[in-house]
């Protein structure tokens, strides 16, 4: 198992990506074969999934000879991709069983090499299957914009309600004091929307975990959010301009289940 990546934006991509992740769990399996790098994982509390997909094609270099599952301590590898200088590349490679070897290099004289080993851990983690879903509303906007409203509503609740009716888009948190926030959106006002006729929903989700989400921000200038009645949410990032029409592309995207009604 051997990638390397060489483009200063990739690498720097490549360290945003893993950078949340421990806000979710503490361990993740990354499965490798000869067309992509992937990652599912779940929250301690097995109400959020997350989804990793990069295609082969997007490293500088990148040789699996078999499939592997490698078992990694996310805290310990986000400390070493901090780390990691603007200017250094990155080469991650296994040379036996049970560490990997990551390395950042950088041909400058000021910048210093670093070589690091991690040991890869056992996880019993099934990867689940995730059927495509066809969602009543389908919306994309600034993933800027979308952390900034996230941000704001989280100070004045743990709950946010999203709700859709006669072509307005609303996001909601109200705290123990009664005091709430209300943001109101028109479709007009969103990069884009995709909506069933005549929809009229209201769903609740922790701010907790979608604030965590929208930490991705600067991985894509834009993030797509998808939604239905009574079903997991979606939040999804696309980055280095591939389509989400594409059977395949790279993406980070998160999956939260509803909150239901004591």
């Amino acid at each position: 198992m051997e990638f390397t990546i060489e483009n200063t934006t990739k690498c720097n991509t490549f360290v945003q990506l893993f950078k949340h992740l421990n806000s979710f769990t503490d361990s993740i399996n990354a499965t490798l074969d000869k067309d992509k790098f992937f990652i599912q994982g779940m929250d301690n509390s097995h109400i959020s999934i997350f989804e990793m997909n990069i295609l082969s094609t997007w490293f500088d270099k990148y040789t699996i000879e078999q499939p592997i599952t490698i078992g990694i301590n996310i805290g310990f590898f986000q400390k070493i991709l901090n780390i990691r200088n603007d200017e250094q590349t990155i080469h991650i490679y296994n040379l036996d069983s049970d560490k990997i070897n990551i390395d950042f290099k950088c041909d400058k004289k000021d910048v210093y090499n670093n070589f690091f080993q991690l040991p890869m851990i056992d996880l019993d983690m099934e990867q689940l299957s995730i059927p495509e879903t066809e969602y009543d509303l389908d919306i994309g906007m600034k993933s800027k914009s979308f952390k900034l409203l996230i941000d704001q509503l989280s100070n004045f609740g743990d709950v946010m309600n999203i709700s859709y009716q006669n072509d307005e888009f609303k996001l909601k948190s109200t705290n123990d004091i009664e005091s709430s926030m209300e943001i109101k959106i028109g479709i007009d006002d969103l990069d884009s929307c995709s909506v069933e006729e005549n929809l009229d929903f209201q769903n609740s989700y922790s701010i907790q975990f979608i604030h965590y989400m929208t930490q991705c921000f600067k991985i894509s200038p834009t993030v797509n959010i998808h939604v239905s009645p009574e079903i997991p949410i979606q939040i999804k990032y696309l980055f280095d301009n591939t389509d989400e029409e594409q059977e395949n592309t790279n993406y980070i995207r998160f999956f939260l289940a509803p909150k239901i009604d004591d």
